[in-house]
């Protein structure tokens, strides 16, 4: 359908004419860093919202961005940050020890836009599938095992979904920006001549999305109003064996790979003394087995999608890390 703007499948304009405006909660996260300069390049009037005005400062500032430090689990907080905007991104991330926390901020941030008269939309993870198989899975495939953090994560998606929201689930994410990454982590080993611990399988497929790529991708989520009431699943570059991207690595920077798998035995004899151990056990199980999304939905919607092959991604990965030593 036509919004007032005349553009097809897009999200309404603000009373001004110039777009609508979005605030993105959990801003300075790394999928928030790369999903604000995406909107702001198609002339969206972005809000950007963390705890911290440091950060936001920081990752912001001369950006163009209205800027607004908010605890959203308050709920005068979230009301101010939600306030005068067409669609509220939920992108927030939260460690492992802290990730129950994720269900009221969700219920937070929900709420928030229906008083101001919103679209929600979440960003997620394939957490919520549980672990995978050989095939391709598709938005309505079974969940399966009993992660405490994948319902999380499935409860999260239907707060939004129950609500009118979009849910966007990623795979794994890995490039230029110090967010978590397991694949970074490996990158940053492997550049510094350290041997790599891979927790779970290294031989298994599984996806993983660009940091930009993952930014562009959801920009034209967010900005689609066909895309609300419905899960998505965003492409990565490519199912491929971790150990398989980890050579390719070694060989762009003339290093050699030494890995290392971690088992769950091994990371049961460490999470007595380390809390990340400990919260990542829950969710292990998911790096034992594929990992592959079926993203024809999404391409349906908005027809072919174009990723950074993973020679490139991982060379400008490399360099990001070179610069910063």
């Amino acid at each position: 359908m036509d919004d007032e703007t005349g553009r097809t499948g897009q999200t309404k304009s603000t009373a001004g004419g110039q777009g609508p405006r979005v605030a993105v909660f959990g801003a300075t996260g790394g999928i928030g860093r790369h999903l604000v300069p995406e909107l702001l390049a198609r002339g969206v009037e972005v809000r950007v919202v963390s705890r911290s005005r440091e950060n936001l400062e920081r990752d912001f500032a001369g950006s163009g961005a209205e800027i607004v430090a908010a605890d959203i689990g308050e709920r005068e907080a979230a009301d101010r940050a939600a306030e005068g905007c067409d669609v509220v991104v939920h992108a927030v991330g939260l460690p492992a020890e802290a990730f129950e926390r994720h269900l009221p901020l969700a219920r937070s941030t929900v709420d928030a836009a229906d008083r101001a008269g919103a679209r929600c939309f979440l960003v997620t993870s394939y957490w919520s599938y549980g672990p995978g198989d050989d095939g391709a899975m598709s938005e309505v495939r079974a969940r399966t095992g009993d992660s405490r953090m994948s319902e999380v994560r499935e409860e999260q998606e239907r707060i939004f979904l129950e609500e009118g929201g979009a849910v966007a689930r990623l795979p794994d994410f890995f490039g230029p920006d110090p967010g978590f990454s397991l694949l970074n982590d490996g990158l940053e080993s492997l550049a510094g001549g350290d041997t790599v611990s891979w927790p779970g399988d290294p031989e298994a497929p599984r996806d993983f999305v660009y940091y930009p790529d993952a930014g562009r991708l959801l920009a034209e989520l967010v900005l689609d109003e066909r895309s609300y009431g419905e899960p998505w699943n965003v492409p990565g570059s490519g199912a491929e064996t971790p150990r398989s991207l980890l050579e390719s690595a070694a060989r762009i920077a003339g290093r050699e790979l030494r890995l290392r798998r971690i088992r769950r035995w091994m990371a049961y004899l460490v999470a007595p003394f380390d809390s990340e151990v400990r919260a990542f056990l829950d969710i292990m199980p998911l790096y034992e087995a594929p990992v592959v999304l079926d993203c024809s939905k999404l391409e349906g919607l908005l027809g072919d999608v174009e990723t950074t092959d993973y020679e490139e991604a991982l060379s400008a990965t490399l360099d990001w890390m070179e610069a910063r030593r």
